[in-house]
């Protein structure tokens, strides 16, 4: 041990170097102010750079300030020499009673404080010289220790010589990582009758990496804590210096105890320490007081991060620490007026913290420590925030907010909402849940809903070039948009999102493009989206990587992983590019993947759910219309399979498949194979031989009937079967052929309809027949085609096509010019005859009778003054009256009247009419036959001006009383609009009430009479308003109850036009309009075979919707 009579000769020679300097310094100083002085009295300088040059010298002082100062600590230094010369004086007269030496001390009212090296005394002193002193000039030392042989100390250290010097050491040669060395002392001494206790010690840390360090540890004898860290050097030998305040950390009362850890980093290294002073000071404080205004005695959470601590002082302080929860390390608080102190503390644990405040002013006085406890929740947000450390976050209420809510500046986060909500204001650029630093990817959002924001979720890239989005995760939360795509111009990858019972309308996490070929493109981020039912409805997908002129980076991975099924109908978008995923994860799921990038029209790709199924042992996918590209290579993984077959084999549509690939066991609980494009697959028994395909059955078909001046498409169902399966046979064909025309009308392809067992299915065909077909018996055939190329025999079927007679002419003939007296005028319009059925007429017959005048019958035009011919010329056949006249060389073979020819051949005949001898005079009048009793048809001249201009043959619709009523009072103008009108008029077609007594629905009823009528299925939605497909529908319904053509009775027909109001139900229509009618219900109930209550009901509601319109 070093005693106390060379600390004090050094503190005394120290003193005396300082009292040197502050003179050599106030001389200094006084010399440079009078060198400006001089200066500006010379005009060397201008006054302001005279004041200027003068206050930085003085630091805003006087020079007398100065002096003042100078001699003052001159006079305390030298008082304080005088003082350890007395005291070396003592120690002289009383050898060996240096404890006696403490008590006079604590006498004198002395600071007593660290004593430093001289070097760096004088070197803090010319820089800070109004600081209050940095020398120990009133000591009272426990003890001290300068490392010559280390006996009082305990633990793995020794005396080591260190640059030429002994010091307590020790190595970390064979010390790994988080080894620790120690030594320790304990020191008995009243240490609680003292206001302040000091450790002064230099240590160093050598050859050994920054991050090694030496922890000192101070006790009081039931209490030990960390005092300090102080760390390496990073492998020099330089020694350094440190002050430590003990009595900041811990209490005393009769003993302190040091503790010194080396503690190890990596191997190698040595950990020094020498010239440990522990001192006591017995000094008074000022009145230095403290107020804290934050923290406050409160909880604080997350959002309140960076944590603001403020306090202000009674009077100008110089320095301001605070700690936390005792803790050894010292925290500077920033002030601007030296009154007010500000802090922001970045990070705090979840618990109670103690928040202390040490303060010092320039006379050396301190606080006494004031203190405020808090509570601090790490985990928890209430408000809009910056976040910047990892962990999991938990929101206690819904927050509304503006702008851009929570940032997240750290990785690895987790946000629970716990049910609550974040709503924004819909601002530009605003975003509920940002990923805002490079480093940030990994965000997982839980239990919480965000919306009204321009983007819900993001991860911000731009900042940095070729910067990576985040990863995303969604747990039970719904969104509206997540943006994770790469930095757009130097090919940042997207991040990857995973949605779990979540949902998002968009998600973007394409790869960044690249500016030049140098740079890579960035690479797509994959989407995961997990749910029971998977509803992505009008929702948008981006998974295109990015591009540079060499190509493009890597597609991202869509997964699909449902339960129950997945909907992605509306305008739902997969985006350009895409790698594709669905699979069951259900018990018996499966998964399909598709081996190549996809590249769909993001317009028109979607449904893809309600064209594919995964389920237990079964794979299918229908790669129809949009969904083309589907049918391309893929993996299939079916799961939960039954491992029990003898010879497995992949099927696919029932068949072997020949170029399917298994990657495991067909016999294995998961079996995975490849395929090269879709269909139905599964996995089954090995199929052997092939067996042909058989043409089982033709269904019934009863005679038909043509149907006048049109097609007929006559349907038929045929079953085939295949020994195979039902699924190997691929194509089932199906032809008519007439019994001599050399023709055949063929279906191609079949439509499947159904499977009626494991081998059998039933096929709807339809060949076409024309209203010139050739009448007879007909050969129906079919015969199918399996997958082998095997082909059926032909089955054979017969029907027999009724002939039917069906002439239809144009309406009128007419001359541009006839007079009363007039011979041999050919009309200007012939006749046209069309054959629109299909039995050949070879004898035409005119029957003719006279025109008789309606007002005034004395006048009539003889039928013998007309004549028809096949030419066009007058002179032909003259007709007689009440005589069947036949027409020379003209007939109406059948035949295509769409050929248009006017002849025979094409199932025309052309008749020309000429007035060989009109009689002279004749009134104004209408001529007709309607009061001869003949065929029901009328001639009649409209008369203008007194001649005969225009014949007009039409049907007779009026009785001849009536006609002549109607006629006496009309103009020659209205009786010609009157019979054009009639002319166009066609009768409104009448629906059988019959037909609805049958087995079929009322609508399957209607649609399946319209169609057998001949009416196209475009014409029965126009007549009845009702959309094409429902037609159609309704019709293929009917055709698998009623096989044959629905039976109609003779009776009571309801107009086809009441069932274009689409408001009412067809059974609606027709009892509404009976009841129109003065139908009572027990009478519509009869006709329609219902109960009369059922009847009361249809009409209540078709009164109810009816007068709905009117509101």
């Amino acid at each position: 041990m070093s005693g106390k009579r060379e600390e004090i000769e050094r503190k005394v020679s120290e003193l005396d170097r300082m009292i040197r300097l502050l003179e050599q310094a106030k001389r200094e100083k006084k010399t440079k102010a009078e060198e400006i002085h001089s200066k500006y009295k010379r005009g060397e300088i201008t006054y302001g750079n005279y004041i200027g040059s003068l206050s930085v010298l003085l630091e805003n002082k006087t020079i007398e300030e100065w002096m003042d100062h100078y001699n003052r600590q001159v006079l305390k230094y030298k008082n304080y020499s005088d003082f350890y010369n007395y005291k070396l004086g003592k120690i002289k007269e009383n050898k060996g009673e240096q404890r006696q030496f403490k008590f006079n001390l604590k006498v004198l009212p002395i600071a007593i404080a660290f004593l430093l090296i001289a070097s760096f005394a004088l070197i803090f002193f010319a820089l800070f010289p109004f600081q209050r002193d940095v020398v120990s000039l009133a000591p009272e030392e426990i003890f001290s220790e300068n490392c010559q042989e280390m006996s009082e100390w305990q633990g793995a250290w020794s005396v080591m010589n260190l640059l030429g010097d002994n010091r307590c050491a020790t190595n970390l040669n064979s010390c790994g990582t988080g080894c620790a060395k120690d030594m320790g002392r304990q020191v008995i001494s009243p240490t609680g009758t003292y206001t302040s206790v000091y450790v002064n010690l230099t240590y160093a840390i050598a050859n050994a990496p920054a991050t090694s360090n030496v922890t000192l540890y101070v006790g009081n004898g039931t209490d030990e804590r960390i005092f300090a860290t102080l760390p390496g050097n990073g492998g020099t030998n330089s020694r350094l210096n440190r002050i430590f305040v003990l009595h900041n950390v811990i209490s005393f009362s009769d003993r302190i105890i040091l503790r010194f850890s080396c503690q190890a980093i990596s191997n190698g290294g040595t950990c020094a320490v020498d010239d440990i002073q522990l001192i006591a000071d017995d000094g008074f404080v000022p009145d230095l007081r403290v107020n804290i205004t934050s923290p406050e005695p409160a909880t604080y959470t997350a959002s309140d991060l960076p944590m603001l601590f403020n306090i202000t002082l009674n009077h100008n302080g110089l320095t301001v620490n605070y700690t936390l929860n005792g803790g050894a390390n010292n925290f500077t608080m920033s002030t601007g007026n030296n009154l007010e102190y500000t802090a922001y503390h970045p990070f705090l644990t979840t618990g109670n913290h103690e928040f202390r405040i040490y303060a010092w002013d320039n006379e050396g006085g301190y606080n006494n420590t004031e203190k405020i406890n808090f509570f601090f929740n790490a985990s928890l947000i209430d408000m809009c925030s910056t976040i910047n450390y990892s962990g999991t976050f938990y929101l206690n209420q819904s927050i509304n907010a503006q702008g851009t809510c929570l940032n997240f500046l750290a990785d690895n986060v987790i946000l629970d909402g716990s049910g609550f909500t974040i709503t924004g204001d819909n601002s530009p650029g605003s975003v509920g849940v940002n990923l805002s630093k490079m480093s940030v990817y990994n965000l997982t959002l839980r239990n919480i809903d965000i919306l009204n924001f321009a983007t819900t979720v993001g991860s911000s890239v731009g900042s940095a070039i070729g910067q990576d989005a985040g990863n995303i995760i969604l747990v039970n939360s719904n969104v509206e948009e997540i943006i994770a795509f790469g930095e757009p111009s130097g090919g940042g990858n997207g991040g990857n999102v995973s949605l779990y019972n979540s949902s998002a309308s968009l998600i973007d996490v394409h790869g960044g493009d690249a500016a030049n070929f140098e740079i890579p493109p960035g690479s797509a981020g994959n989407i995961y989206i997990e749910n029971d039912f998977i509803n992505i409805t009008n929702s948008g997908l981006n998974l295109a990587p990015g591009y540079n002129t060499l190509g493009f980076g890597r597609t991202g991975l869509l997964t699909l992983n449902y339960t129950y099924g997945f909907e992605d109908l509306g305008t739902t978008s997969y985006g350009t590019k895409l790698l594709l995923e669905i699979s069951n994860k259900s018990v018996g799921g499966g998964i399909i993947r598709w081996i190549n990038q996809l590249t769909p029209n993001p317009l028109t790709f979607r449904n893809i759910g309600g064209n594919s199924e995964i389920s237990r042992n079964y794979a299918y996918v229908n790669p129809a219309g949009s969904l083309a590209i589907l049918n391309s290579p893929a993996n299939v993984t079916l799961s939960d399979m039954p491992g029990s077959f003898q010879d497995p084999e992949v099927k696919k549509d029932g068949l072997s498949c020949q170029n399917c690939r298994n990657h495991t066991s067909l016999n294995a609980q998961t079996v995975r194979f490849n395929v090269t494009g879709f269909s139905e697959y599964s996995i089954a028994e090995r199929s052997f031989a092939n067996q042909n395909p058989v043409v089982v059955d033709i269904s019934n078909i009863g005679n038909q009937d043509i149907v006048p001046a049109g097609l007929k498409r006559l349907t038929f169902s045929v079953i085939a079967s295949d020994g195979n399966g039902w699924q190997d046979i691929t194509n089932v064909n199906a032809g008519g052929r007439p019994p001599s025309d050399p023709l055949q009308r063929e279906n191609s392809t079949c439509l499947f309809v159904n499977s009626l067992s494991q081998t059998e299915a039933n096929y709807s065909c339809s060949i076409d027949i024309w209203y010139f077909d050739e009448p007879g018996t007909w050969l129906l055939g079919a015969r199918a085609e399996d997958n082998q190329g095997a082909i059926s025999p032909i089955h054979a079927e017969n029907f027999v096509l009724n002939g039917m007679f069906y002439v239809v002419h144009n309406s009128g003939i007419g001359w541009d010019s006839l007079a009363p007296g007039s011979q041999n005028n050919l009309a200007s319009t012939s006749m046209l005859l069309n054959n629109s059925g299909n039995l050949d007429i070879s004898l035409i017959h005119i029957n003719s009778s006279h025109l008789i005048g309606l007002s005034d019958p004395n006048y009539f035009i003889p039928a013998g003054g007309f004549s028809v011919n096949v030419l066009n010329q007058c002179e032909g056949n003259g007709l007689i009256e009440g005589e069947n006249i036949l027409i020379a060389e003209a007939s109406i073979p059948r035949g295509n009247n769409s050929i248009n020819t006017g002849q025979g051949n094409a199932g025309q005949e052309t008749l020309w009419y000429c007035a060989e001898d009109v009689p002279s005079p004749l009134p104004s009048q209408v001529y007709s036959t309607s009061g001869q009793g003949t065929f029901p048809w009328e001639i009649i001249f409209a008369l203008v001006v007194g001649w005969i201009n225009i014949i007009f043959v039409v049907p007779v619709s009026i009785r001849k009383e009536d006609l002549k009523k109607a006629i006496s009072s009309l103009s020659n103008e209205e009786i010609l609009e009157i019979l054009k009108s009639r002319l166009n008029e066609k009768p409104e077609l009448l629906v059988p009430i019959s037909i609805f007594r049958s087995k079929l629905s009322p609508a399957e009823a209607l649609c399946r009479y319209l169609k057998d009528e001949g009416k196209r299925f475009s014409e029965i939605a126009k007549l009845i308003g009702r959309d094409q497909r429902t037609v159609w529908n309704n019709y293929m319904n009917s055709r698998k109850k009623v096989k044959v053509k629905l039976k109609t009775e003779e009776g009571e027909g309801v107009p086809v036009g009441i069932f274009a109001d689409n408001r009412l139900s067809v059974l609606e229509s027709v009892v509404f309009y009976l009841k129109k009618a003065g139908r009572k219900n027990n009478e519509i109930a009869e006709v329609l075979g219902r109960d009369s209550k059922n009847v009361w009901t249809l009409n209540s509601r078709a009164q109810k919707k009816k007068r709905n319109k009117l509101h």
